[in-house]
C-alpha cells in the first residue's frame, strides 16, 4: 500500500544496496545473520511500476565491478546513485580509492561505447538522481555551474523520529543542522545553512569548485574540514566527465 501511494503521487523512493550480491551480503544482514540481497531484489521485482524507484549504492573499501553493477541494477531501477561511505571504518582509504578510480575509468569507457552507438540507457540511470558522476556529467554536458553542493536544508529537509527537522538524513542528531521541528521551520537557521553552503574559503584554489559545489556539510563536520580523499575522488570524476564530453563531440 505504501508503494502504491508513493507511485500514485509520483514520489521517488529509494532502496539501499551495497554493491554486488557478495559485497552487499557481507555488510547487510538480517538480525538473524541472514543475507538480504536476494530478498531486496525479489521485493523490487514485485513492484508493478519502477518509474519512481531508485537505488542508492554505498561505496566502501570493498571494491566491486561498477560496469557489472550498473548492468545488473538497471534491470530493476530507473535511477542509480553511487556514493562513498562517510567518515566511518568502511570509508575510502588511499588503496581502495585508487581501485575505485580504475573502476570509474572502465565505467566511463563503457558509457562512451554505449553512447556512441546511441544507447543512452545506462547514462540516463545515472543522470536521473544524485549520483556523483551523473551530476558532474550533467553539469559538464550542459555547461552548468553551481555555487552550492546540494539543496540540503533549502528545498529538501528530513523529518526525524524525534520530530525535529534536519537538513538531510545524514544530519540526524547533529544539532547544528537542525532547522526546526514538525510544527515550524527556523528560517534564520535555514539562511545560515545557505551561507555555509556558499562558503568556499577552503576551496578557493580548486579548479573544479563551481562544478563540484564544495564539500558535503556533514562530511566537513565529521572530518573537521574537507576530506582530501573525497576531493581526489570528485576531481577524477569531473575529469572523466570532461573526457566524456570531448569524445562525444568528436563523434557528432
Amino acid at each position: 500500500p505504501i508503494v502504491n501511494i508513493l507511485q500514485k503521487e509520483e514520489i521517488l523512493f529509494g532502496v539501499s544496496i551495497d554493491g554486488n550480491k557478495f559485497i552487499h551480503d557481507l555488510h547487510r544482514k538480517t538480525i538473524n545473520g541472514k543475507d538480504t540481497y536476494n530478498t531486496i531484489i525479489d521485493n523490487v521485482k514485485n513492484i508493478k511500476h519502477n518509474e519512481f524507484l531508485g537505488c542508492a549504492t554505498t561505496l566502501t573499501k570493498d571494491v566491486f565491478d561498477l560496469v557489472d553493477s550498473i548492468k545488473q541494477l538497471s534491470k530493476y531501477f530507473t535511477t542509480l546513485s553511487y556514493k562513498p561511505a562517510r567518515n566511518c571504518n568502511e570509508s575510502f582509504d588511499e588503496e581502495s580509492l585508487s581501485k575505485w578510480l580504475c573502476e570509474y575509468d572502465k565505467l566511463v569507457s563503457f558509457l562512451l561505447e554505449k553512447s556512441i552507438n546511441n544507447d543512452l540507457d545506462y547514462v540516463k540511470v545515472l543522470l536521473n538522481g544524485e549520483d556523483y558522476l551523473g551530476k558532474f556529467l550533467l553539469r559538464i554536458l550542459l555547461n552548468h555551474r553551481t555555487i552550492i553542493r546540494c539543496n540540503a536544508g533549502l528545498s529538501r529537509v528530513t523529518l526525524d523520529d524525534d520530530k525535529k527537522v534536519y537538513i538531510c538524513p545524514s544530519a540526524s542528531n547533529i544539532e547544528k543542522y537542525c532547522i526546526g521541528d514538525i510544527s515550524s521551520l527556523n528560517y534564520d537557521k535555514q539562511s545560515q545553512i545557505y551561507d555555509l553552503q556558499k562558503d568556499r574559503s577552503s576551496c578557493m584554489n580548486c579548479s573544479i569548485k563551481y562544478i563540484c559545489g564544495g564539500e558535503c556539510l556533514i562530511e566537513k563536520h565529521l572530518s573537521n574540514g574537507n576530506n582530501h580523499l573525497m576531493c581526489k575522488y570528485k576531481k577524477h570524476l569531473v575529469l572523466l566527465s570532461i573526457y566524456f564530453k570531448i569524445i562525444e563531440i568528436s563523434f557528432e
